[in-house]
């Protein structure tokens, strides 16, 4: 995740979860200091394997997301507090890049319930790549719904 991204966390908050936003309480440099620390905790390079360009069906990724997503992330995407984001938050979509979303989906996220989904790295769903393709091609198309 990029620097601006962790930024922009902590500043805006993350809608539909519990990280408040600290824009009105830490002052830009506050902020930057409390990214760099953040970084201090990353002690490894990570590679992921995305494709260059993201480009999905979303009727095959809407299928797809309420098979395996809906559970935790509900119907469209409205989240629910303490099981999955808000993927359908207009500042998620906005503060978070196909990229990242796809690299959540394949990967899963740390500490959290978000398992792997990717074929042949353990995961726990075994999407292929252009599946998770297609679920962040649906997941992008409800920011068009908002």
């Amino acid at each position: 995740m990029p620097d601006k991204d962790i930024y922009n966390y902590i500043k805006f908050g993350r809608e539909g979860t519990g990280m408040p936003a600290y824009g009105p309480r830490l002052s830009q440099t506050e902020i930057k200091n409390l990214v760099t620390y953040i970084r201090t905790w990353q002690t490894e390079d990570i590679s992921f394997n995305v494709p260059n360009t993201i480009d999905g069906n979303s009727v095959n990724g809407k299928k797809l997301y309420n098979l395996y997503c809906q559970n935790c992330h509900m119907e469209a995407g409205a989240g629910m507090l303490r099981m999955g984001t808000a993927l359908a938050s207009p500042q998620y979509l906005k503060l978070t890049t196909d990229k990242q979303i796809w690299i959540s989906t394949a990967y899963g996220r740390e500490e959290t319930r978000m398992g792997p989904s990717l074929k042949g790295l353990d995961g726990v769903r075994q999407l292929k790549k252009q599946e998770i393709s297609d679920i962040v091609s649906y997941i992008r198309s409800l920011e068009e719904k908002k």
